[in-house]
């Protein structure tokens, strides 16, 4: 495998883990009578807001994660909680 096709593979675990996770989030959110009925601060956002929200959300997450995996180093630690103290 190229390393080209390589680097995709940890945004893609990282999107396929994501996705999940943020469809199960938003199936299992119900927004009902209940919530509508509360009186809520003035600076509460729309409605329409928190779909954008999560998504970008979600979309960041995904990317730090692969961003880290990409990045992982083995570090040998030293000092007061390190291998060597």
């Amino acid at each position: 495998m190229s390393l080209a096709k390589h680097r995709w593979r940890p945004l893609l675990i990282a999107a396929g883990a994501a996705l999940p996770t943020a469809f199960a989030g938003g199936s299992m959110t119900k927004i009902d009578a209940w919530y509508r009925g509360l009186e809520k601060s003035s600076l509460n956002p729309p409605d329409w807001v928190f779909a954008p929200a999560w998504t970008l959300i979600y979309t960041l997450a995904a990317l730090a994660a692969a961003a880290g995996w990409l990045n992982y180093k083995v570090v040998e630690l030293n000092g007061p909680f390190g291998a060597g103290s």
